[in-house]
C-alpha cells in the first residue's frame, strides 16, 4: 500500500531543494495529486499523463517527450515508472534541475541497479546526482539534481541553493564512480540500505 503522504512530502521536498523553481512538470503523474500539492505550495505545475480522469489541476493529456517545448523550472516524477528515465533525459537535454522517486524499473532491473543506473545516466547528461530518502512508507529514494556546477559557473550563472533539510527527509550526496582500471576504486554509487 502507498503511503498517501507521498505527494506532500515530496512537494515539501521540492519546494526546499529547489526554491527558485516557480514552474514545474510533473510526468506520468497520474490524476495530478503532486500538482495539487505543489500548486497550494505557489509552483505552478503542468502534469502530463494520459489519463482521461483527473483533478482540476493543469493536466497535459499526453505523452511525455523530449521534444516538449521547455517552459518550466524543474521536471519530477513521483513513481513515474516508465517515464523515469525521459525525465532525466529531459532535464540534460535542457538543461534544468530534475528529481525523481523510482518506483518500477522501465527494464526489469532490480531497485538498487536501477537506481545506480539512473544516477549514472544523469552524469552521463551532465547532471548532478544526489540522493534523499523521503519519511514514508514504500519506494521513497529520491534522486535529484541539475546541471553540474561547474557548467553554471562556466555560464555566470549562480549555483543552486544548497539542499534544505528537514525531518521529512534525509539526504546525502552520490560519489562519481572510477571506471574500473582508473584510478583509485570507490564502492558503489549508492549506499547500501
Amino acid at each position: 500500500m502507498a503511503d498517501r503522504r507521498r505527494f506532500e512530502l515530496f512537494a515539501d521536498f521540492l519546494c526546499v531543494r529547489f526554491p527558485d523553481a516557480r514552474r514545474v512538470f510533473d510526468v506520468a503523474g497520474g490524476m495530478g495529486r503532486l500538482n495539487e500539492a505543489l500548486s497550494a505550495r505557489g509552483r505552478e505545475a503542468t502534469t502530463f499523463d494520459l489519463r482521461q480522469k483527473h483533478l482540476p489541476v493543469r493536466f497535459a493529456q499526453r505523452l511525455f517527450t523530449l521534444d516538449e517545448p521547455c517552459e518550466a523550472d524543474l521536471v519530477v516524477g513521483l513513481h513515474a515508472d516508465g517515464a523515469t528515465r525521459a525525465i532525466i533525459e529531459y532535464a540534460g537535454v535542457h538543461r534544468i534541475p530534475y528529481a525523481v522517486v523510482p518506483c518500477c524499473s522501465d527494464n526489469s532491473m532490480p531497485y538498487k541497479p536501477w537506481m545506480r543506473h539512473l544516477a549514472e545516466l544523469a552524469r552521463e547528461r551532465g547532471l548532478e546526482a544526489g540522493e534523499a530518502t523521503l519519511a514514508m512508507a514504500g519506494r521513497a529514494r529520491i534522486l535529484f539534481g541539475g546541471p553540474d556546477r561547474r557548467e553554471i559557473r562556466h555560464r555566470g550563472g549562480v549555483e543552486p541553493s544548497p539542499a534544505g533539510r528537514g525531518d521529512w527527509c534525509q539526504t546525502e550526496s552520490l560519489p562519481r564512480r572510477t571506471p574500473r582500471g582508473h584510478g583509485r576504486r570507490t564502492q558503489s554509487s549508492l549506499p547500501a540500505s
